[in-house]
């Protein structure tokens, strides 16, 4: 019985120590460090570059017959499928590049935000038929 409180007590002590030990090394370590944060933002710019050229590829579509023509990729899909692929490679691209610059710095992730959301804004809006067929060809 005195063996295993005695066990008790070295583990609580053991344990205060090491809290002790723990808080010490937050302490002394500077509230300044942080991880790099340029492939996050790489990858979240490539996403507002993604919708943007989906709604590019869009208004295109509507706008130049020729280019109707040419995204017809997949027959039963229509220019659906031409749309879809050039802005899925314009977005692998633009995160394969951004990665590659930014990979293992820090930037300004809040400028990074505000552009990415412009452009999923404009992507948006870009698919709207509303605004699409403001550029249509025939009218």
């Amino acid at each position: 019985m005195a063996k295993t409180a005695t066990t008790r007590r070295t583990t609580k002590r053991t344990t205060r120590s090491t809290a002790r030990a723990s808080a010490a090394t937050l302490a002394a370590t500077p509230a300044e460090a942080s991880l790099p944060n340029g492939a996050a933002a790489a990858a979240l710019l490539a996403g507002g570059v993604g919708a943007a050229a989906m709604g590019l590829t869009t208004i295109l579509n509507e706008a130049v017959p020729a280019l109707s023509t040419a995204f017809r990729l997949v027959g039963p899909v229509g220019p659906l499928s031409g749309k879809t692929t050039w802005a899925v490679i314009i977005w692998l691209a633009a995160w394969g590049a951004l990665a590659a610059i930014w990979n293992g710095k820090e930037v300004d992730f809040a400028q990074v935000s505000l552009w990415s959301f412009i452009l999923l804004g404009l992507g948006l809006l870009g698919t709207f038929p509303p605004v699409f067929l403001l550029f249509a060809a025939g009218g």
